[in-house]
């Protein structure tokens, strides 16, 4: 690590004088970022409404799982395609996009007469038009649940499952503004839903506590709520939805009919008199935060839909079937989920639903579907590639896989269709020049693909399968994914990472033909990403280890073909991400726990190994939180790493914390925050080219724009501060100058050297290295004139040297009177190098 020190009175430290010192600053600025137009999400609650000027025209409003909140589409239902991309396209609420700021919408409602969406979220309830200025902070806390009735509203508060919920309810004006009614004095506790009977105008109340449900009706009709208002309980079978608490859902059908759902359940209906199975599907009704009952036709003839299934026929026994039910899966459709879903209020055909990529939608009640993702940028990024050219990228997310060409100028995705929703890894095959060729990790699955995804999983081939249990497998994973993938020429590398808490199972895999064979290189590591690197010509993997329990070492591990897998990096870490500068240096960042102040806490550490080292340095962390919770060890969390480039073209480290971005400038001792992303986001994937950051609700472009630190700088073998060396590899010194706003004034340039703080050399004005006695006085200067900015220059070319420590110095002092002043002003940086 560099270190920059600005010294008045001062000389430089391998002398032992005593120092007096200050840091210098380092300008940083981040950029906004920009979202990329990678389309698709994590879909929550979805509404439509006609539009209020009475066209034949309706709104979908949906909710997205991230922070960027809601988003909308308008659908004329006047031409002939009113789905294609050019006649619709998804754009978020102004008010409610990420920088809102407003955490996780947990529901949504839109009161029609205004167009103004309610939303439930993290902070509060709170409502926007489509227009920019109109949010209002409706009620402050969190909050979980609203329903809008016609001019009425009804919002449940969040919490924990067993903290007690207040029902608020209130008035709507036609301008959409609430009016909020006096208290109730009933409480309702666990995961609530409410829904309005539409013959007796009563409110039910589906409270889901720690082991069974209660249904409660209200005394007084939705409209005439009060606080009198009182509530009585309503019989129901008896269930268990442990563990399911936030996935309670309640409906009422046009003729009076109450269903009653779980997540993973079947569900259940009553006309009044006891109640009936529907013998659906449990895998229909899933973990959506949307799931709903819907109802799609008149009192006398109605269809039900529930998750990803559909009833033709009031939701009776032997009348449901699976979306698309007997139809066909338009391209590149994936699969309809087990969430939210809506009926077009225009055109009762049109249903809309979410799917693993997204939000789907159906033009003949679910026969038939097809994606409907356009506009809609809130993919969650979980891993990324790029060719060498820099024009095709590949993407994993949480919503399938996704495809760019002409990424350098206008990148146009395609929408790869992937075995399984959820891709944790993903890897180009560099040997592909069309880039149609690449590798997935998607659950416990290693998957290829050499026609860019195609439309169909038939494009798909299965390489390895480790889940344990499944045909084939022995000695395999219960529980995990296959987090990590790299390729290098017929080897493929594939990294899992096990669920399991109480031990170690995770797996590092190789096959050294193309994906045919495997063989285990370790069965009781848990990977968390690997990186190849070329040394002495030979390819080298790196893996970053997690830790599981506090015996478990993390760390880093080195394999070479023909040697066994090695802990390279020994440190007690969890270790989270690895990256390679240009010069062949590699960083890895993962988090430890602290071992002071509060030792439940933990902090960010960061280690550096030049190509050629014999070991890694640790990294300063001044700037970077030390008090971080135990979500920074998690299976989603750990802090994430990469190079960049400064405004001078230097290599700087990016680091990514939860959800804010730091790097350090070139010529700083502290790291500085560049960015922070709205709450609840966390940062996945940084990739190179300018900066790409691969997030929870999306892909974001963002320039650096950071400047060196004013100063010299001086490194060995790439590294800054300090780095260990074998005998066999060369040290190589360079310098650089960046003189900022002291551009032109006159000082005296050193470069200082001594082996083992013994033997002395200084460069002189030829460029040679001189020998001297140590004695400053005797030192002679470099260069004398005007500061300018140097980029890195050698100025020890390639040189073996004997076992030994070696300490270099790269310092101009003030003023230009060729005197090394130690009473001056000095500026100087230092490195040292342990040659073993």
């Amino acid at each position: 690590m560099k270190t920059l020190r600005w010294l008045v009175a001062s000389a430089l430290v391998g002398v032992g004088l005593s120092v007096s010192q200050q840091p210098a600053g380092a300008q940083t600025t981040g950029a906004v970022p920009q979202v990329q137009a990678v389309f698709g999400g994590t879909v929550g609650s979805i509404v439509a409404i006609p539009m209020p000027d009475g066209t034949n025209e309706s709104v979908i409003f949906v909710s997205m799982d991230s922070p960027n909140s809601v988003f909308y589409a308008e659908v004329d239902h006047t031409l002939a395609d009113p789905f294609a991309t050019n006649n619709y396209a998804f754009q978020v609420v102004p008010d409610m996009d990420a920088d809102a700021d407003l955490g996780r919408p947990w529901w949504i409602d839109v009161h029609g007469p205004s167009e103004r969406v309610f939303a439930a979220c993290d902070d509060g309830l709170f409502s926007a038009t489509v227009n920019s200025n109109s949010l209002v902070t409706n009620i402050t806390g969190q909050m979980s649940f609203v329903l809008i009735e016609g001019n009425y509203l009804f919002a449940v508060s969040g919490g924990v499952p067993e903290s007690s919920k207040t029902l608020y309810y209130g008035t709507l004006d036609a301008s959409g503004n609430l009016t909020l009614g006096s208290a109730l004095s009933t409480t309702f506790m666990g995961s609530v839903r409410v829904a309005v009977h539409p013959m007796s105008r009563k409110l039910y109340v589906l409270q889901t506590a720690a082991t069974n449900s209660s249904l409660y009706i209200s005394s007084s009709d939705y409209d005439a709520f009060s606080s009198g208002t009182t509530f009585t309980l309503v019989a129901i079978p008896l269930l268990d939805p442990t563990g399911m608490l936030n996935r309670s859902q309640l409906g009422i059908s046009p003729d009076g009919r109450i269903f009653v759902g779980y997540s993973n359940t079947n569900l259940l209906y009553s006309d009044g008199a006891g109640w009936t199975n529907t013998g659906t599907d449990p895998a229909w009704a899933g973990s959506g935060i949307g799931l709903n009952i819907v109802f799609n036709g008149a009192s006398n003839a109605y269809e039900v839909y529930y998750g990803y299934g559909a009833s033709s026929n009031k939701g009776a026994v032997g009348t449901w079937a699976e979306i698309p039910r007997g139809g066909q899966r338009i391209p590149p459709f994936s699969h309809a989920n087990a969430g939210s879903i809506e009926v077009d209020p225009v055109n009762s055909q049109v249903i809309y639903f979410t799917t693993d990529k997204g939000l789907g939608a159906s033009t003949n009640r679910g026969v038939d579907a097809f994606e409907l993702n356009y506009g809609l940028t809130a993919v969650q990024i979980n891993d990324f590639d790029m060719s060498s050219s820099k024009d095709i990228a590949w993407l994993a997310s949480k919503a399938g896989v996704r495809r760019a060409t002409s990424f350098t100028t206008s990148p146009v995705w395609t929408d790869g269709e992937a075995p399984n929703a959820i891709v944790h890894g993903i890897a180009m095959d560099p040997a592909d020049a069309s880039g149609l060729t690449a590798y997935i990790g998607s659950a416990l699955n290693v998957f290829r693909t050499t026609t860019g995804g195609g439309t169909n999983e038939s494009d798909w081939t299965r390489l390895l399968n480790i889940r344990q249990g499944d045909a084939g497998v022995t000695n395999g994973i219960n529980d995990g994914e296959c987090r990590a993938l790299q390729v290098d020429g017929s080897n493929i590398f594939a990294g899992f990472y096990s669920y399991n808490t109480v031990l170690t199972d995770g797996r590092l895999s190789l096959s050294t033909d193309g994906g045919q064979n495997w063989t285990a290189l370790s069965t009781n590591i848990n990977v968390n990403d690997i990186i190849i690197n070329t040394e002495s010509n030979v390819s080298v993997a790196y893996v970053a280890a997690s830790t599981v329990t506090e015996t478990d070492n993390g760390g880093v591990y080195r394999y070479e073909g023909g040697s066994a897998l090695s802990r390279d990096l020994t440190n007690s870490v969890y270790m989270r991400y690895l990256a390679r500068d240009s010069a062949g240096g590699l960083y890895a960042a993962g988090a430890v726990r602290n071992t002071e102040g509060d030792t439940n806490r933990y902090h960010v550490v960061v280690f550096y190994k030049v190509l050629g080292a014999a070991a890694w340095e640790q990294l300063p962390t001044n700037g970077l939180p030390t008090a971080l919770g135990d979500q920074i060890i998690g299976r989603n969390g750990g802090p994430i790493i990469a190079v960049g480039k400064d405004a001078s073209s230097n290599d700087v480290p990016i680091l990514a914390i939860e959800r804010t971005l730091y790097t350090l400038p070139e010529g700083a001792a502290d790291w500085a925050a560049l960015y922070t992303y709205p709450q609840g986001t966390e940062i996945k994937v940084l990739y190179w080219d300018d900066l790409l950051v691969g997030t929870t609700i999306g892909l974001y472009g963002q320039d650096l724009n950071v400047e060196p630190a004013v100063g010299p700088i001086i490194r060995a073998n790439g590294a800054e501060n300090s780095v260990t060396l074998a005998s066999a590899s060369p040290v190589t010194i360079a310098v650089a100058m960046n003189a900022g706003g002291y551009l032109g004034t006159d000082v005296d340039w050193w470069l200082v050297a001594s082996a083992n703080l013994v033997n002395w050399y200084y460069m002189n004005i030829a460029l040679q290295w001189t020998p001297f006695s140590g004695n400053l006085a005797q030192c002679g200067y470099v260069h004398q004139g005007a500061l300018f900015n140097l980029s890195p220059t050698t100025v020890l070319p390639a040189m073996n040297l004997p076992p030994g420590t070696y300490y270099f110095w790269f310092a101009v002092d003030y003023p230009m009177d060729g005197v090394l002043d130690v009473n001056g002003t000095i500026a100087y940086d230092q490195v040292t190098v342990v040659v073993q």
